[in-house]
């Protein structure tokens, strides 16, 4: 039959603990640490931030403003899609609120 180990003191765990913090300690690469920092850029000069500040809940309105790559045409198809959407988001509140999420 086995026999469950005797309790260890408080010291001994004391001790374990702290080599258990010295062995992750020395797991640590601080190598991030030791490269220069980069001069922080003003993206505000025009007035107009990288990522807003809040989160957005309108998809479509973020990714209109602020995806980088798309072009003035893509850019005015998203805003056409995202008017078209938010035209049609009462009748699908109340569809869900009758039917469910049926599937």
């Amino acid at each position: 039959r086995y026999k469950r180990p005797a309790r260890i003191s408080l010291i001994e765990e004391r001790e374990r603990q702290t080599e258990r913090e010295a062995y992750l300690q020395s797991q640590i690469n601080d190598l991030w640490r030791t490269l220069p920092r980069r001069p922080e850029v003003q993206e505000n000069q025009q007035g107009q931030q990288r990522f807003p500040r809040e989160p957005q809940e309108n998809l479509l309105y973020f990714i209109e403003k602020y995806a980088p790559l798309l072009e003035p045409w893509q850019r005015e198809i998203v805003r056409i899609i995202r008017k078209i959407s938010q035209y049609f988001y009462p009748q699908r509140q109340t569809q869900v609120m009758n039917e469910g999420w049926a599937t």
